[in-house]
């Protein structure tokens, strides 16, 4: 057999090798990318109704001390010593202090519940280029098996150990991963902030709106 044809023959069989490679590699890529986004998804989407009930909680935390402020400014004109009076400086005042405390809350709830979705996106950014760089690191070792001293250093243009492609893969494969529990890392720290804010937004509120009713039955009934 002419060498020309034995040169094509080992061409035909090393690129369908790399076909093979390629098309079994990309569909269990394309697989684990797709469970990745969805999974990004749904993160972003918890994180936004997240985001929006605490915005509802502000809201509601705002309107109660301008309703109360209202109301103080009806009792104002019949009862002058009100502002001193005790039941104000020992209910309205301290559940002011709580709805502030609970807006300050529900904020750093958002921007915590911000910062770990940012986080957790980082991660599963760099958990996909590794999975694409790990799946390149297994075609070309595979392939390199396949290939003769000969074949390599064409291929390479280099026969010296650090230029093995390889190994160069590896070596991104383990800073992707690094930078994947990096960021997994701080976004579970996020979330634990976040959460710590969020039973206070509870608890605050509803401290908040028990002195303030318990004020306005006083004030109706008194005044």
């Amino acid at each position: 057999m002419p060498d020309n044809a034995v040169d094509e023959a080992r061409r035909r069989e090393i690129l369908g090798l790399a076909k093979d490679t390629f098309h079994l590699a990309s569909g269990i890529l394309t697989s684990y990318t797709d469970l990745l986004s969805a999974g990004a998804d749904r993160v972003i989407k918890i994180g936004e109704l997240s985001i929006s009930f605490h915005e509802k909680i502000m809201l509601l935390d705002g309107g109660a001390i301008v309703l109360s402020l209202s109301l103080i400014g009806a009792l104002l004109p019949h009862a002058p010593h009100l502002a001193a009076h005790k039941s104000f400086l020992w209910l309205v005042c301290p559940a002011w202090l709580l709805l502030l405390y609970s807006i300050y809350c529900c904020w750093q709830r958002m921007a915590a519940t911000q910062v770990m979705n940012l986080h957790l996106v980082t991660a599963m950014s760099s958990e996909c280029a590794g999975l694409h760089i790990q799946q390149l690191r297994i075609m070309t070792a595979r392939l390199r098996g396949r290939l003769t001293p000969e074949e390599l250093t064409r291929v390479d243009g280099s026969s010296e150990p650090s230029a093995d492609p390889v190994k160069q893969l590896e070596e991104l494969c383990k800073h992707f991963d690094s930078q994947k529990l990096e960021n997994m890392e701080k976004a579970l720290k996020a979330d634990e902030r976040g959460i710590l804010f969020a039973r206070q937004v509870f608890w605050t509120t509803f401290a908040a709106f028990f002195l303030l009713c318990a004020f306005a039955v006083r004030a109706i009934l008194t005044y």
